[in-house]
């Protein structure tokens, strides 16, 4: 289910993510790519590649993913780039558990994000959602 980010109201704050989180990928690494791809993506802030419909951000509560191309992924490793994370109740979390496909980290304000992720929108633009 895809919604432009405009179809709620105050999405910053009613979409169940901090409202950091979402400034984070709707204006900071959304700003550096080449055409729109904010949107809302099951109820939640994310990035969307627009020719192919891949999710390549995605906001998750105090929390964002971000998804790689498998040449990005041992570059964001060594970048000290991580899968899962411990919550603030003491659950941790892997994102490698989730169904959400290979090439996820969880995103850390690391100046290299951005480059990331305008290599995944190129890179993902080339692929098709099935």
């Amino acid at each position: 289910m895809l919604a432009a980010i405009d179809s709620r109201p105050n999405p910053y704050l009613t979409l169940g993510s901090h409202p950091d989180i979402v400034e984070r990928l709707w204006k900071q690494i959304s700003a550096a790519m080449p055409s729109e791809c904010r949107s809302i993506v099951c109820g939640t802030p994310a990035l969307v590649q627009p020719e192919s419909g891949i999710v390549f951000a995605f906001a998750y509560g105090t929390q964002y993913c971000l998804r790689l191309p498998e040449t990005l992924i041992e570059t964001a490793f060594l970048a000290k780039a991580k899968t899962s994370t411990r919550w603030s109740n003491g659950k941790v979390e892997d994102l490698r558990q989730l169904e959400l496909g290979p090439g996820w980290i969880f995103g850390s304000w690391m100046a290299a994000e951005i480059e990331w992720c305008k290599e995944s929108f190129a890179s993902f633009g080339k692929e098709k959602v099935g």
